[in-house]
């Protein structure tokens, strides 16, 4: 983990993306790393710090956090975020949902 890592914010965005983007966007694992990535690279693009400061680790079908399990068992255990599994076009798919809305603060 990075020195700038902000726990709350990661898991946070994590609350807002899954509440955005709701049940029919199939937020699986893969997408849900795609969109933190994308938070912080444009942030760090335009603001010139990252918005998380979290760890991007590259692997074959793009960066995964390495804080995204720690994030969310702590936010399951929370019931901020529930994980299922569905079938998504015949592929199983960890589908994230929101459970509460996120602290924007």
């Amino acid at each position: 983990m990075t020195e700038g890592f902000n726990r709350t914010k990661f898991q946070e965005l994590i609350v807002y993306i899954a509440k955005r983007l709701g049940p029919e966007a199939a937020l699986g694992r893969v997408k849900l790393a795609k969109l933190l990535a994308y938070c912080d690279y444009v942030a760090f693009q335009r603001l010139g710090a990252p918005m998380t400061g979290a760890t991007y680790r590259k692997y074959e079908h793009g960066h995964l956090p390495y804080e995204w399990p720690d994030a969310q068992n702590t936010l399951e255990v929370e019931r901020a975020i529930r994980t299922e599994v569905v079938d998504h076009f015949g592929k199983t798919l960890q589908h994230v949902t929101a459970l509460r809305d996120p602290e924007m603060s």
